[in-house]
């Protein structure tokens, strides 16, 4: 009877234990929820006022040329934020340039990396590679649909 006893209380002990390196049970952590944050914005020009960008290279489509920017985000007529980077064209052929930049809204900054078109009439789409704020440890993608300025931001944070 007495081994029955201790081989019982050896059994639940294990459960135990075992619950609690699961993750299970009392005091276990629960599933962090993930905010999505969809937005659809406008890019501005270099020449908008508040823009700042420089051209290194003497032909804006030539291989190797760079685009140091910092270019106005809006939603309609409301300035959300601002982008801030560099984009450095890759082949004629290819009509595309790698970029990495941040986008600064109100609360946080997104980091986007990636190779986008470098004409408005061909779309694209980047991974989002992070974030600070609000963002903090964000992923996700950023589309450039073509025919227009205006870019589709799909952010998911932990």
């Amino acid at each position: 009877m007495k081994k029955t006893a201790i081989a019982v209380a050896t059994l639940l002990a294990s459960l135990g234990l075992l619950q609690l390196l699961s993750g299970a049970g009392a005091g276990a952590a629960t599933t962090p929820t993930r905010a999505v944050t969809d937005l659809t914005f406008t890019e501005g020009f270099c020449s908008d006022p508040g823009a700042h960008c420089k051209m290194i290279g003497k032909d804006s489509t030539a291989y190797g040329t760079q685009l140091i920017f910092k270019i106005p985000l809006s939603v309609g007529s409301t300035k959300i934020g601002y982008e801030e980077g560099q984009c450095v064209n890759l082949t004629k052929k290819s009509q595309s340039n790698f970029c990495t930049y941040d986008l600064h809204l109100a609360d946080g900054t997104i980091a986007v990396q990636g190779t986008l078109p470098y004409t408005g009439d061909k779309s694209g789409t980047i991974p989002v590679t992070g974030g600070t704020g609000a963002y903090l440890g964000a992923y996700g993608t950023l589309t450039f649909p073509g025919g227009s300025f205006d870019y589709q931001l799909h952010v998911v944070t932990p």
